[in-house]
């Protein structure tokens, strides 16, 4: 066991070996352990969206050396264990989540629950896998079976998503014998999540080039106020880090928010405007993720601050998050 930036990994030779032939014969175990933390995914959770790359990174780090094992994640007391074959994904169980697999044959497929249970019990006493069994007993089609199956893993990976908190990881090798034609890549069982990641950020950079035509907008960002993070931006003059100027007013977010609360102050916050002797700067907070803003830079002398208010509220409703 090795504790690295505080959670505790269970050492891999095979995995360590094949980080250093990749990366430099140079590296040393530490670095290579913390190539792995970083690898692995260890942030906080700004949204299921940024969250959800962190999990995909750490789910491949079996899938590219083809390792058999378990994928502990863990934020709070939440719990996933993903378990892996020769690299490819067999289940998954988070705690908590409550979706069954029997209650998707019983809803969906409309087979009666005494039926699953019984075919259960035959299942556990030939050590069978359920979902080939099932399959082989004429229950339901192979594309069926798979694609529940899929959808139940996604289930439970989306869940663990869902939550709240920072995330840590770990990877126990274990050589497990697991015969079943039903194991997936790592592509399959978070499809949907990562075509929502796609859309989200297709839609975003859609977003900020209509921002940049309204008139005398020079420099527009989607930032998140709780990390700080600018997750898109788009700036034409030089002399202006939009970057910066967007995580710094992530401050003035957090304090506006303090004061509203401490005064009692209902409802939410539909925008904040900052004058400069030449240039206006517009927060906008999203209605539907109060913690990601729209941060617009204009022109005084040619910007219409009415008329990119008014803007702004309508590409914001076409941002789909």
């Amino acid at each position: 066991m090795t504790s690295v930036c505080g959670k505790t990994w269970v050492e891999s030779a095979p995995l360590e070996a094949g980080l250093v032939g990749s990366s430099s014969a140079t590296l040393t175990k530490l670095q290579v352990r913390r190539l792995i933390d970083v690898r692995m995914g260890r942030v906080s959770q700004i949204e299921s969206l940024i969250l959800l790359h962190s999990v995909y990174q750490a789910l491949l780090i079996p899938t590219e050396k083809r390792e058999s094992g378990e994928l502990i994640l863990r934020k709070s007391s939440l719990t996933i264990r993903i378990f892996f074959v020769a690299g490819r994904v067999a289940w998954a169980h988070c705690e908590g989540y409550r979706g069954h697999l029997f209650d998707a044959l019983t809803s969906r497929h409309g087979i009666e629950q005494e039926k699953v249970r019984d075919l259960a019990l035959v299942c556990r006493a030939e050590k069978r896998q359920f979902g080939d069994y099932i399959v082989d007993s004429g229950v339901l089609s192979e594309p069926d079976m798979r694609l529940l199956l899929c959808e139940h893993i996604q289930q439970h990976i989306n869940y663990f998503v869902q939550a709240e908190g920072e995330m840590e990881s770990s990877f126990l090798p274990l050589e497990r014998r697991f015969e079943s034609r039903f194991i997936f890549e790592v592509g399959e069982v978070v499809e949907t999540a990562t075509t929502k990641k796609d859309n989200f950020m297709t839609t975003m950079n859609d977003s900020l080039n209509k921002i940049m035509g309204i008139q005398g907008t020079f420099a527009c960002a989607l930032v998140d106020h709780q990390s700080g993070m600018t997750l898109g931006f788009e700036n034409i003059r030089g002399d202006f880090n939009i970057e910066v100027a967007a995580a710094g007013n992530t401050d003035v977010v957090k304090s506006k928010k303090r004061i509203m609360e401490a005064l009692g102050i209902q409802g939410g916050i539909e925008d904040i405007l900052i004058t400069l002797d030449d240039q206006y700067h517009l927060i906008r907070p999203l209605r539907r993720i109060p913690n990601l803003f729209l941060y617009v830079a204009l022109d005084k002398a040619t910007g219409n601050l009415g008329l990119a208010r008014h803007h702004l509220a309508e590409i914001e409703k076409g941002l789909e998050i």
